[in-house]
């Protein structure tokens, strides 16, 4: 006797492609495709995650009839700059700290015209008044930060006058 079996397979194969390893700034969202069971490597079991910091990513995914198919993807985070000063007055000079972090360019401005490309300058204000610092810090791979600051700055005058050699009269 002979006997005929039929064999029905489901073709639902399970597909996800996380991509190349890749570098980004400031972090990536992943997400995997909807409908299946999901294990990140971070213990997550959504089809999404926000990867912020560098590390290698592997996805598990499970249909309803147990096939499993795991994906990774090494991902290198770059922090993005944030701008970020200090400053102090001494004298007829106001010197600036610089606490950005994660740049490599820098951009000053006092609010008199003048600027600056170093990383922590110090500058002079002919006259008192009131000054919008602006510090653009930039990345080479993750653009720019800008922090901004105002500054109210009273010039005594009496020190730049004597630097300058100007008289100074004093009466009793």
């Amino acid at each position: 006797t002979i006997d005929t079996a039929y064999v029905f397979l489901k073709s639902n194969f399970i597909q996800a492609n996380l991509g190349r390893d890749t570098s980004v700034c400031g972090n990536l969202a992943l997400t995997a495709p909807s409908g299946y069971n999901y294990l990140w490597s971070n213990g997550s079991t959504t089809n999404s995650v926000s990867i912020d910091s560098s590390q290698l990513v592997i996805l598990e995914l499970r249909d309803t009839t147990g096939c499993v198919f795991k994906d990774s993807i090494y991902v290198l985070v770059n922090p993005l700059p944030v701008s970020r000063f200090a400053y102090a007055i001494q004298n007829d000079s106001v010197f600036f700290t610089n606490l950005s972090t994660s740049a490599n360019t820098y951009l000053w401005t006092f609010g008199d015209n003048d600027s600056s490309r170093l990383f922590a300058p110090y500058h002079h204000y002919a006259n008192g008044g009131q000054f919008i610092i602006v510090l653009k810090a930039k990345s080479d791979s993750c653009g720019e930060s800008v922090y901004i600051d105002t500054l109210n700055y009273i010039n005594t005058g009496v020190l730049s006058d004597l630097i300058n050699g100007t008289q100074i009269l004093i009466y009793p």
